[in-house]
């Protein structure tokens, strides 16, 4: 196994206090991850959702051969040592193909999974936790179901690993998984998970892993995906609670050998994460506050131009091909037109990322960066609408390039993360 992976590995044990988990496909944040990790010598994981990255394509158009050759080009463009990158999938499972009937989901999910592990992904989200079509639409999926699902993707990448002699992998479980890429409604705060929920889930993947004869790719789960409580929609964040999560994290101490996975950690306050990552979330995912802190940086470029009667589309541009394609949005937002534009724009579920692939939205993008570059931009602009870079423009850390202003809006996100688990 690989020093990086052997560093989560110490994260499970304890013996380091955890690590972010950056989850993101968009070029800018992985350049800015990397830029991030190398000038702070930190070891850097990045996972891939299987929407993102599959056998297929996914939206982002990568197989994980694909996604895995790009990563590591990026970490030779930025000067990061690979040797301290790690990669991970997340969400791994029938999600994507969750319209089919059991039989084939899974096996179109056990090929995602060997295409994964063959590429050399070293962390294995398995997530099993969703129902299928010929599931039962009035019951929830027994642990049972769960697990044995499961083991079979295990099965998959053991045998994979056999086979390609591929890096070993290290696991992620859990059934109580929040919905990748932002939950449809929030009415209130989420429900912690249960201690007895975790403790069923734990000891049900235990015994049904050990009778499918996988106790040594058990001994390699290192972490459980569990609801601490938190969770964000259109204009709200549900912060972290220690007293309402306490029963739980307690609970956690009866298994020195895991810890938490936390995700849609996205947005929460720097004490909340720390808190977080005391009580036992050794893994911090984030991924939509990335990308929102990406377009805050270019909308904010866009309104420094306007205000010195400069032109650009990127806004509208974006807008127009969301209106154009509204599927990646419409089941997320609600409310009159004005609302729904405010919402395509700033909403903190984030969903333009899902369009920054797009080549119309590429291009205005890219011009409103040639733009920026070509035009004197005063110090005092950058004061009113990019305040944290003006300061570090000020004491000489950083120019008024265009890519370094935005990439510098995504690190000031990704320090937070860092700063949590030191």
């Amino acid at each position: 196994m690989r020093e990086a992976t052997d560093y989560l590995q110490s994260i499970a044990k304890r013996k380091v206090r955890g690590i972010p988990s950056l989850c993101s496909a968009n070029e800018t944040v992985l350049c800015a991850a990397f830029e991030y990790a190398r000038d702070y010598n930190e070891y850097l994981l990045i996972e891939c959702t299987a929407n993102q990255v599959n056998q297929y394509g996914g939206y982002t158009g990568m197989t994980p051969a694909a996604f895995l050759e790009r990563a590591y080009a990026l970490a030779r463009k930025t000067d990061f040592d690979s040797k301290r990158l790690i990669l991970g999938g997340d969400h791994l499972g029938p999600l994507v193909f969750r319209h089919l009937n059991e039989a084939e989901a899974m096996d179109k999910a056990s090929e995602m999974i060997a295409a994964y592990v063959s590429a050399g992904f070293e962390k294995i989200h398995i997530d099993t936790s969703m129902r299928l079509n010929n599931d039962s639409v009035d019951l929830p999926l027994s642990d049972e179901v769960i697990a044995g699902r499961a083991v079979r993707l295990c099965k998959t990448a053991e045998q994979t690993i056999r086979l390609h002699g591929a890096n070993s992998v290290v696991y992620v479980i859990g059934s109580e998984v929040p919905v990748p890429g932002g939950e449809e409604a929030h009415a209130g705060a989420p429900c912690v998970t249960s201690p007895q929920d975790f403790e069923n889930t734990l000891s049900t993947f235990r015994s049904t892993f050990a009778e499918a004869g996988l106790e040594d790719a058990y001994s390699r789960i290192i972490a459980t995906v569990v609801q601490p409580g938190v969770e964000f929609g259109d204009d709200v964040v549900f912060d972290y609670d220690a007293d309402r999560a306490a029963p739980l994290m307690a609970q956690l101490t009866r298994h020195p050998g895991i810890v938490f996975e936390g995700h849609s950690t996205d947005y929460q306050s720097g004490d909340a994460l720390r808190a977080m990552v005391r009580d036992g979330v050794g893994i911090l995912k984030v991924g939509p506050e990335l990308t929102f802190a990406m377009r805050e940086g270019l909308f904010a470029q866009q309104y420094i131009l306007e205000q010195m009667g400069e032109t650009a589309n990127f806004i509208e541009t974006l807008d127009a091909v969301m209106r154009e394609k509204p599927d990646e949005w419409n089941r997320y937002f609600q409310g009159t037109e004005t609302e729904l534009q405010e919402k395509r724009k700033f909403s903190y579920v984030d969903r333009w990322r899902y369009y920054a692939v797009d080549t119309r939205v590429l291009a205005a993008m890219h011009g409103l960066m040639k733009r920026f570059d070509e035009t004197k931009v005063p110090d005092s602009l950058i004061h009113q609408f990019m305040p944290l870079q003006y300061e570090r423009i000020r004491n000489g850390r950083l120019t008024k390039e265009s890519g370094s202003l935005v990439k510098e809006n995504i690190k000031q996100v990704i320090e937070k993360y860092f700063h949590a688990v030191k």
